[in-house]
């Protein structure tokens, strides 16, 4: 058991038992992590064990699943909805993928923090939501070790705006002899290490997509599918 409460977020819930929930979540000193929540037919513990609310918890046991015996709210909830509501999901499902138990990812928690609070205030549209996606998806990789090589190619050269690459998830960037349906601009690869800009989303989108099946062992995500049924 930690000595000090830890802040956290809920990933997700699924029901243990009449009256308990298991609980996935994301911690900030202790990285993911699965405990166990009892007698829940208490009202203010539904209330708090709800996405994208900030909170402070703590825990006890050894075991792989150690019950949960501090639940408290620590700031007010980040209201998503919509589509901004699938685009929390999809940070969530990608945390749950992605990172290894029990390891501490303190700069990811403020990232992931960062993100909630920048989809809380935008209006669902592209032209809002999708820099905000990227930038985690960019910093979630370069958290664990595997982030994208944007600034030279595989030689080492350095990327050019006006040139198209191929883009290998471990070897980066390697250069193109022409345009195809699976090429990227250099100015896009470029654009992804500093700041996007509309014109680039299409392709970042992709590309982010294509090196994330990578590291998933192209094992599909759920929440991809919510963004195709209307909001």
């Amino acid at each position: 058991m930690p000595a000090e409460p830890q802040a956290a977020y809920i990933l997700h819930t699924r029901r243990f038992a009449e009256h308990s929930l298991t609980v996935s979540v994301f911690t900030q000193s202790a990285g993911r992590m699965t405990v166990l929540a009892r007698n829940l037919q208490a009202g203010r513990l539904h209330g708090l064990l709800q996405l994208f609310t900030p909170l402070f918890i703590n825990w006890r046991g050894r075991s792989t699943l150690p019950s949960l015996n501090l639940l408290e709210g620590a700031a007010a909830p980040h209201v998503l909805t919509g589509r901004v509501c699938y685009c929390g999901l999809y940070l969530n499902e990608l945390i749950q993928r992605l990172t290894a138990p029990a390891d501490p990812q303190p700069v990811l928690f403020a990232h992931y923090t960062q993100s909630l609070v920048a989809l809380q205030a935008t209006d669902g549209s592209n032209a809002q939501i999708e820099p905000i996606l990227r930038r985690f998806e960019y910093h979630l990789l370069a958290t664990l070790g595997i982030g994208l090589i944007l600034t030279h190619d595989c030689r080492g050269q350095p990327i050019v705006p006006g040139g198209w690459y191929d883009y290998h998830p471990l070897q980066g960037p390697q250069p193109a002899s022409a345009q195809t349906t699976a090429t990227f601009r250099g100015a896009t690869l470029l654009a992804l290490e500093t700041h996007l800009q509309p014109e680039h989303y299409r392709e970042a989108r992709r590309l982010m997509r294509q090196v994330l099946d990578y590291h998933l062992d192209g094992k599909p995500l759920r929440s991809r599918t919510l963004f195709q049924t209307p909001a």
